[in-house]
């Protein structure tokens, strides 16, 4: 066991998970790479910090292998831009608007594809179960949706998690053109 306050042994265990990890994180990286882009000097096309930093926290975490996080972070990210464009338009009704509203009015605006109205309207869902209270047969619960997959739970969250980067990407790429 290792004492927390033995920085020495904290350390060497960090540089271990390192090393084991970075094929992983490599290639993790370079799907990263593929499917989010953002040109030099474009951050002023963000709204609000808290897009800017899911924008940036989504890359990391989908990196480390934090499915969970790389959803969650990806739809925060999706709220906020739209609510922010709406706002930004005048519209006080976004103060309290939900990221189901906020995508319906979106996709009928025509700012968003129907792609990418499908997933994240799915992963809406998924979001959900992932941050609320489901029971386990609930039907986008990740236990249930594990066996109606035939998949191992990490691979269904993975497979979340890069549904939810590929939208983001193409979204997010719009947003900062």
């Amino acid at each position: 066991m290792v004492e927390h306050t033995d920085t020495a042994a904290i350390t060497d265990w960090l540089k271990l998970q390192d090393e084991q990890s970075l094929g992983s994180r490599t290639r993790r990286l370079s799907y990263v790479m593929e499917v989010i882009q953002v040109p030099p000097g474009t951050f002023g096309r963000f709204h609000g910090e808290i897009s800017y930093l899911c924008y940036e926290e989504v890359r990391l975490a989908y990196i480390h292998g934090l499915y969970l996080a790389t959803v969650l972070l990806s739809l925060s990210y999706v709220e906020h831009q739209l609510a922010g464009q709406f706002h930004g338009a005048g519209e006080s009704w976004v103060k309290d608007a939900r990221l189901e509203k906020l995508l319906e009015e979106a996709y009928q605006r025509g700012m968003l594809s129907d792609e990418e109205f499908k997933v994240f309207d799915d992963l809406r869902g998924i979001r959900n179960s992932y941050a609320h209270f489901r029971h386990p047969g609930h039907a986008t619960g990740l236990l249930n949706r594990s066996v109606d997959q035939n998949a191992l739970p990490r691979d269904v969250m993975k497979a979340d998690a890069e549904r939810a980067l590929g939208a983001f990407g193409s979204f997010q790429g719009r947003q900062v053109a």
